[in-house]
């Protein structure tokens, strides 16, 4: 079996004298994975220079797709009230792995007292603050309905607040914000969107994309364009001079209609938010 062959390398080569634990998650640790699906895992190591790292590990019939993260760090979090949306959306990543996350490996037993705490988890009601924002929306189209998309968000991520779920920037994870789409549109954009990130020469690989190559191979419309628009929130960031803080702040849309944006990217916001 894939998964037992890929749990022995990884006993085999992952572990050094940093490693506190080694995670399967995603796909394949909710019983749903397949042979289109890399085998996600958390490595969680001691004195990472930063908190979040991120390896792919190409192996015999499967990739390994490793995020690293930082135990002290991973700690903190669970533990320390959030002060803003970008620290929400961070911890609301670490409670979704630890929720579904399947022990593989840990040096002592500390992994199970941190999945208990992410099981058990509720917000502090008073956090729905960090998660209203001011901004004056803009004229043009596809800036203002991306503008107005990003404002359901956020009225859905307080939605979850109530109910103590992860919130995260992901469309995907809000069904009911995303339209249907067909083929066409999404296959469109996601050559207009490779354009777009191609054209800026960034040396970042984006788990966004990812999703959307996924989508787009399951025949999931919806949800590759849903990715897709994520990876274009974050393409444009690049190009305004100044962009807000929070990664969650609608005033980034409001922004990116007052600069002149490359071809490639005007192109791709088009196609993903005048449909």
């Amino acid at each position: 079996m894939v998964l037992e062959k890929a749990k022995q390398w990884a006993l085999e080569n992952l572990i050094d004298e940093e490693t506190d634990a080694i995670l399967l998650v995603g796909a394949w640790a909710r019983g749903e994975g397949t042979d289109v699906n890399d085998i996600d895992l958390v490595i969680l190591k001691r004195y990472q220079l930063v908190a979040i790292a991120h390896i792919e590990v190409p192996c015999d019939g499967f990739t390994l797709d490793c995020w690293i993260h930082d135990r002290d760090s991973i700690h903190y979090e669970l533990y320390t009230e959030p002060t803003d949306s970008n620290q929400i959306t961070n911890l609301s990543l670490t409670l979704k792995f630890l929720k579904e996350a399947i022990i593989w490996y840990e040096r002592e037993q500390f992994v199970e007292e941190l999945k208990v705490r992410a099981e058990n988890w509720t917000w502090d009601p008073k956090i729905k603050q960090l998660l209203e924002f001011d901004a004056e929306p803009p004229q043009t189209a596809w800036a203002l309905n991306a503008f107005n998309e990003s404002k359901k968000l956020l009225e859905f991520a307080k939605v979850k607040v109530d109910q103590g779920l992860p919130i995260t920037h992901r469309r995907k994870d809000y069904p009911e914000l995303n339209q249907d789409y067909g083929e066409q549109v999404a296959r469109q954009l996601m050559e207009a969107t490779q354009e777009a990130y191609d054209n800026l020469g960034i040396e970042r690989d984006w788990p966004e994309f990812k999703d959307a190559v996924k989508a787009l191979n399951h025949g999931n419309w919806t949800n590759a364009v849903a990715s897709l628009k994520d990876v274009l929130r974050f393409i444009i960031r690049y190009e305004l001079p100044s962009v807000p803080d929070q990664l969650l702040d609608p005033k980034l849309w409001t922004n990116a209609e007052k600069v002149h944006l490359s071809d490639p990217t005007l192109r791709a916001l088009k196609i993903a938010f005048e449909n």
